[in-house]
């Protein structure tokens, strides 16, 4: 899980974050809410060149290999497989990268 973020005071936010990933809970209605935005924005951005290509350079980033099944992998998505997802983040194990400006 990646988090980019501007603040004027990083260690607040950072244990925040941290303090909000340790008591999660998602409700199915959530997830449904969420899987219907993720869905409209897979196809919004499929008219935007330059959208697909960052796609395409972040799936071989990330997974070595273009992904091109989003909306199926999405609507796929349930409430048990993301609440075990959620049960086993390893919150405790994580890096941060503060940039401050001169």
């Amino acid at each position: 899980i990646e988090f980019y973020a501007e603040s004027e005071k990083p260690k607040d936010f950072i244990e925040k974050l941290i303090d909000n990933f340790k008591n999660i809970k998602i409700t199915k209605e959530q997830l449904e809410r969420y899987k219907k935005v993720k869905i409209a924005s897979i196809v919004m951005n499929s008219d935007n060149v330059e959208s697909v290509s960052e796609d395409i350079i972040n799936d071989y980033i990330t997974w070595d290999k273009i992904i091109d099944n989003q909306i199926e992998i999405v609507r796929n998505m349930n409430i048990e497989c993301l609440n075990k997802i959620v049960e086993d983040l390893d919150i405790d194990n994580n890096a941060t990268v503060v940039l401050k400006q001169k």
